[in-house]
């Protein structure tokens, strides 16, 4: 290689070189705040759930968790309907037991013609069901109707809240 062709390739070298470093320092600064991130996301999630408080019913002997952030709107004395609102009154959750002629999931279901099943649980071992309302008009899309039968009680928990706060709900909503 003559000494001409040397000149011209050592600076082609040093910029790989640079370009090389570069992007490297890139990498790392990028994989460093994509952890950053993540471990951020998973601290709100943590903080999140943590705010939230237990509400206890000894008449009908269950207990769910709730949103901290909402407040309990009805009277102590009815304990077969419980509901709570934000502070704005939009984000709800409406708890009502009440007797019912339906043995089973599928006889409420078609008695609430008005409703789409969107998914299938258990609560507490008792199978549920999850609607939505078909005609949105006058509803939210996070407006929801989880109920189930347990001793000839139909429990409806009609909620107006955000689906990872609703699942939150549910796995936490036990029977003694």
């Amino acid at each position: 290689m003559s000494e001409n062709q040397k000149l011209k390739f050592i600076p082609i070298l040093l910029v790989l070189i640079i370009l090389a470093i570069a992007g490297w320092v890139v990498g790392i600064k990028t994989f460093s705040e994509k952890s950053q991130n993540q471990a951020s996301e998973n601290e709100n999630l943590n903080s999140a759930e943590k705010n939230w408080e237990i509400y206890k019913n000894s008449k009908h002997n269950f207990q769910f968790k709730f949103p901290a952030w909402h407040t309990k709107l009805n009277n102590e004395s009815s304990d077969d309907r419980i509901v709570f609102s934000d502070d704005a009154q939009y984000w709800n959750i409406d708890v009502e037991i009440k007797d019912t002629d339906s043995a089973t999931m599928d006889d409420w279901v078609k008695q609430n013609q008005d409703r789409k099943i969107v998914g299938r649980q258990f609560i507490s071992g008792y199978p549920a069901a999850i609607t939505k309302y078909i005609n949105t008009e006058g509803f939210s899309v996070n407006d929801r109707v989880t109920a189930f039968i347990k001793d000839g009680k139909l429990f409806t928990i009609q909620t107006r809240i955000p689906e990872d706060e609703l699942d939150l709900l549910l796995t936490s909503f036990t029977l003694n």
